[in-house]
């Protein structure tokens, strides 16, 4: 899966659900923050690590509204997810899914 987005947009809000890997069942969200992370593909350094909105704890529904300086550099990204549990345990989504930000 990827996403085409411009060179400064900051719209639309990227939503996603978190499922179980094993099962791909939704994952329960309540009482976790869940951050949305970004990099270019050839990086190991996320230019974003926002966090998210959750739009439905019980089904793993989250948002992330684009910050005016999150798309700044035109390139192919890579995008996840990264849930923080209350016992300080951390869970990353698997499948990173691509951005690709054109110039304007």
């Amino acid at each position: 899966m990827s996403v085409d987005l411009v060179k400064g947009d900051t719209a639309p809000i990227l939503r996603g659900v978190i499922r179980d890997d094993d099962t791909g069942d939704p994952l329960n969200l309540t009482d976790c923050p869940v951050y949305f992370q970004m990099r270019k593909k050839d990086d190991h350094r996320y230019t974003i690590n926002g966090i998210c909105t959750i739009t439905s704890a019980a089904t793993g529904q989250v948002a992330y509204t684009l910050g005016p300086n999150d798309l700044n550099t035109p390139g192919e990204y890579q995008s996840q997810y990264e849930v923080r549990y209350a016992d300080m345990t951390v869970q990353t989504t698997y499948n990173p899914v691509t951005i690709n930000v054109r110039r304007q």
